[in-house]
């Protein structure tokens, strides 16, 4: 199943300097007055590597290895990360939020599995050994989520140096994914899937980390509590023939009406992802109706019948509002969008 649309990847080098990619962008130029945040360089040093893999362009492995020196440089002594930091790299906070901590935790795992990248691989080994002891306060769920999905980046490389044996990793994400699903039981209706009693963003990130638990564990469990999330999401969410995201001017909370907008590309790659995951361990082609129904939201099927990919610049626009399309290309867009690319080239 291949739904591939040609993307420049010019705006990724635009929001990039020595530093490490821009939070914001005024339109296309990017923002220097908003800084850097650990979120978005996270983020891109994934994408950065994916797309060396894809294209064996050195110019994206350079990128990659600058978006690694920014998580260096973010990363406190304790293990954590301050998330926001200025123009002038000076610190803008004492540490991130714990979902800024799962997200770089995650793509860490990434760089860290990386076999045919060994300089890059053994500088994110450092900053996982750094990082690793924290895994185990986190409360939020997507943490949690990020951080399973993270794990299983080191279960496919058979890199357990940090744990006994490969079943030690089993053992850790077991951990991570029932702390999850008490969350699902505790916050459970009739009328209600859902680890919590508001659903806000990236969502696709939960039921596709459990996916990930089960394709490690075979606990069925963690399938069952994955498809009847996701299912609910899938319910609420393309009711009306295409994906229409939940709003981020209140979202959604049980018992009330979703919030129309904003609408944020990072919802939409995220509910690609759950669905990738979702067929690779059920089998199931019914996934694919979803998974192209999510990328095409990018390209006008969507609340507006408008495109956010901007072909002059390779930008995403920063999403769907009452207004209209939003008309800044940020890195958290970006990111989404190239992320969904690389979606449709693995699969």
């Amino acid at each position: 199943m291949k739904f591939k649309n040609r993307l420049k990847f010019d705006h990724l080098f635009r929001l990039t300097d020595s530093t490490g990619i821009f939070q914001h962008a005024s339109f296309s130029l990017p923002d220097f007055s908003k800084g850097y945040t650990t979120d978005d360089n996270a983020r891109a040093l994934i994408i950065a590597l994916k797309l060396y893999e894809l294209t064996s362009n050195p110019k994206f492995l350079d990128l990659a290895e600058t978006y690694l020196a920014f998580l260096r440089y973010a990363q406190r002594e304790d293990g954590l990360w301050h998330n926001y930091i200025g123009y002038n790299r000076e610190y803008l906070d004492d540490k991130g939020s714990e979902d800024a901590f799962g997200r770089a935790f995650m793509c860490i795992c990434f760089a860290s599995s990386q076999a045919d990248t060994r300089k890059l691989n053994m500088s994110a080994k450092e900053l996982l050994y750094r990082a690793y002891n924290n895994i185990f306060n986190l409360r939020s769920p997507r943490a949690l989520a990020f951080t399973i999905i993270g794990i299983k980046y080191l279960h496919n490389s058979n890199n357990v140096e940090l744990f006994p044996n490969v079943s030690a990793i089993a053992e850790l994400i077991n951990e991570m994914a029932n702390k999850l699903c008490n969350y699902y039981y505790d916050t459970k209706k009739d009328d209600w899937f859902w680890f919590e009693e508001i659903i806000t963003y990236s969502n696709g990130i939960l039921p596709a980390s459990l996916f990930e638990a089960y394709s490690v564990t075979s606990n069925e469990k963690y399938l069952k509590v994955g498809l009847e999330s996701l299912n609910f999401l899938s319910n609420n969410l393309f009711n009306r023939g295409y994906l229409k995201i939940v709003g981020n001017k209140g979202w959604w909370k049980y018992g009330e009406k979703k919030a129309e907008f904003d609408e944020q590309p990072v919802d939409a790659v995220s509910m690609m992802i759950a669905y990738t995951t979702a067929k690779k361990v059920t089998k199931n082609k019914q996934f694919n109706r979803f998974l192209r129904l999510s990328w095409e939201w990018f390209f006008g099927k969507n609340s507006l019948g408008v495109s956010l990919y901007d072909e002059e610049t390779g930008g995403c626009f920063d999403g769907i509002t009452e207004e209209g399309i939003n008309q800044n290309e940020g890195a958290e867009s970006l990111i989404s969008l190239l992320g969904s690319y690389i979606i449709t080239n693995e699969i």
